[in-house]
């Protein structure tokens, strides 16, 4: 048996665009354009800053596709300024001609000012220079994680110079 479904338009969602009992447009509707932090906590968001180092680095997987090389890598290291603790990236990257993008998630157990101690995963992507001393800029943003345990949520920027990160954050607590 086929069954038929209503058809709902915008306009029966949303309204004709007109004020109740007038033909005369009604306030046009306000929807934020910029990426901040809709729903995800009371108040306006944090910003933060600080540093990191990277402390050690594993090779998990490297191979070759035409002129490209393919790497996974886990990288462990701490972070200070607004952020305090450690963390753990799980990263793959592709270099061509010196180049690298990459995409990956940072496991990061610490604190968080104003939205308390624990565990929470930022994923990231970027790009820059390859080589033994990489100089990349990525963007970070907390994802849902089921290891997560900071009610936070956020986004912000990653600079790398060697073995050195800078880092701003724009955050609420959940």
């Amino acid at each position: 048996m086929k069954r038929t479904l209503p058809v709902i338009s915008l306009l029966t969602v949303f309204g004709s665009g007109c004020a109740p009992g007038s033909d005369r447009p009604a306030a046009p509707l306000s929807i934020p354009t910029s990426p901040t932090f809709i729903g995800l906590g009371a108040g306006p968001p944090i910003t933060g800053s600080g540093t990191g180092v990277i402390t050690s680095i594993e090779d998990v997987s490297s191979r070759t596709a035409g002129n490209n090389v393919i790497k996974e890598r886990r990288l462990t290291g701490t972070l200070s300024g607004s952020l305090q603790g450690t963390f753990t990236e799980e990263v793959r990257g592709v270099i061509h001609d010196g180049r690298v993008t990459f995409e990956g998630t940072l496991q990061v157990t610490g604190s968080v000012p104003q939205c308390g101690t624990g565990t929470f995963v930022l994923g990231m992507n970027g790009e820059g220079q390859a080589g033994l001393i990489p100089i990349t800029d990525a963007k970070v943003r907390v994802i849902d994680h089921a290891s997560n345990t900071v009610p936070v949520g956020g986004t912000g920027s990653v600079h790398q110079n060697g073995a050195s990160l800078t880092y701003e954050i724009r955050y609420t607590c959940r």
